[in-house]
This record gives structure tokens, C-alpha cells and sequence, in this order.
């Protein structure tokens, strides 16, 4: 799930939404950009772990699962109370991933995943989770967090026609042609920002970030073009 603000706890507290997150929670299943993202950067299992947007847990528990000490912070409390029932041995926290409650360096590595940074808005506070997340972490940890990328449109005109209808043509995003944020069907009518890699790469280092590399489901220079790719930085403090 995700961890932002008012405008965004709302769709995240019906109980359909909870539910659905509830059931990928129970299952500890990781999408193929993230086994290759865990595979990478959490394989040590040493360090502290912030779990932004962790929803019910799945994210979270994998992590534990792998020796790191996890917090797991989301704005939803529904989803915090889930999470907590199925994992009762973490830590789950409510909070807003533009105000995060940590002092600085609080953490070797800061985790944002499932294209959660993309359901906080204004794009403003959108850029202030980015830099909390490098405030958190120390120096020379990582932040990686997942984004929806713009150029995937082009792909899903023949592969995913749906998700090409969803973001583009349907919930009034005709009228959204150019802009960032384009609402969608999927988990109660949130908005989602878009951007391409070379734009979310210069906003992470915007807000501080040292930029290291994009994780795909593949390694080829096609995983630019995937619909939600990861960024992985160095926190700059």
C-alpha cells in the first residue's frame, strides 16, 4: 500500500481494498522486479529496514524473513491493524511518508514499493517523501522505491491494452494528456503519478539522492520501458 497523506488513507481503508492486500501479504510473494531488487540490495540480512507504504505486510515479512530488523510504516490504520494480525512479532507504525516520525541515519536501508511513492500528492509532497527517505537513511544506504513509468504506455498499446485504457483513455484521463498524475480504476479510484526514468532519476537526486541503477524484470535496456521499474540510490543525508 502506501503512506501519504489524508486524500490518499481514504480508498485504503475500504475493507475490499484491505482485504486484497491482506491476501498478497499472506502469500510473502515478491514481483519479479522485486526478486531481482532483494536479490541485489536485501540479501545480507543485516541493517535496519524502513518499509514505507507496506500495506499488510508482504514486503515486511519477506525482509524479517531474511534476518533484517524491519519497521513497517503505512498510512492506512485498517491496513496497519491487518498487517499487525497476520505478523504480530514486527513493527508496524501509522504515518505519513512526507513526515516521517525517525531521526536522521535511523536506517541502513529504506525500502518504498509497489508504485506506493506514486499515490502521494501533490507532487510537492511526493518530493518531500523522497527526501525523507535520504534523511532517514545513513549516508551511503540504500533508498530504492518503486515508480510508474510513463514510456510503458507506448508497450501496453499491444500488451496490455487494459492498463493503456485505464491510465489513458478512461476516469477522465483524456483530459489529462500531459500530466502527471492520471486516476485509475484499480484500488478504489487512487491517482497515480507518472514519470519517465530519466525524470524520476533526476528527482530522486533532486531531493539528495545518489542514483545507482534501474532494476526491471530483466536486464536489458528494456526494463526501461517496464510499467513500474525500481530506482535504487545512495542516501546523501
Amino acid at each position: 500500500m502506501h503512506a501519504s497523506t489524508d486524500d490518499t488513507e481514504e480508498p485504503y481503508t475500504i475493507d475490499e481494498t484491505v482485504s486484497h492486500y491482506e491476501s498478497l501479504a499472506a502469500d510473502k510473494a515478491l514481483f519479479d522486479a522485486e526478486k531481482c531488487l532483494f536479490e541485489r540490495y536485501f540479501s545480507s540480512g543485516t541493517g535496519r529496514v524502513l518499509d514505507l507504504g507496506c500495506g499488510a505486510g508482504r514486503t515486511a515479512a519477506v525482509l524479517d524473513e531474511r534476518g533484517y530488523d524491519v519497521v513497517a510504516l503505512d498510512v492506512s490504520e485498517p491496513m496497519i491493524e491487518r498487517a499487525q494480525s497476520l505478523f504480530e512479532h514486527l513493527e508496524f507504525q501509522v504515518g505519513d511518508a512526507s513526515d516521517l516520525p525517525y531521526a536522521d541515519d535511523s536506517f541502513e536501508y529504506v525500502l518504498f514499493a509497489y508504485g506506493g511513492l506514486d499515490a502521494i500528492s501533490p507532487a510537492t509532497q511526493r518530493q518531500r517523501a523522497i527526501a525523507e527517505m535520504d534523511r532517514v537513511c545513513k549516508t551511503g544506504g540504500i533508498v530504492a522505491f518503486s515508480s510508474h513509468n510513463t514510456l510503458y504506455r507506448y508497450a501496453s498499446l499491444l500488451k496490455n491494452p487494459s492498463y493503456f485504457a485505464n491510465y489513458h483513455l478512461l476516469h477522465g484521463n483524456l483530459r489529462n494528456l500531459g500530466k502527471r498524475y492520471k486516476r485509475s480504476a484499480y484500488d478504489q479510484g487512487v491517482d497515480w503519478h507518472f514519470s519517465t526514468p530519466i525524470g524520476q532519476i533526476r528527482e530522486g537526486e533532486k531531493q539528495g539522492l545518489s542514483f545507482i541503477e534501474v532494476v526491471g524484470n530483466r536486464d536489458s535496456i528494456l526494463r526501461y520501458a517496464e510499467s513500474q521499474p525500481y530506482y535504487v540510490f545512495r542516501a546523501t543525508g
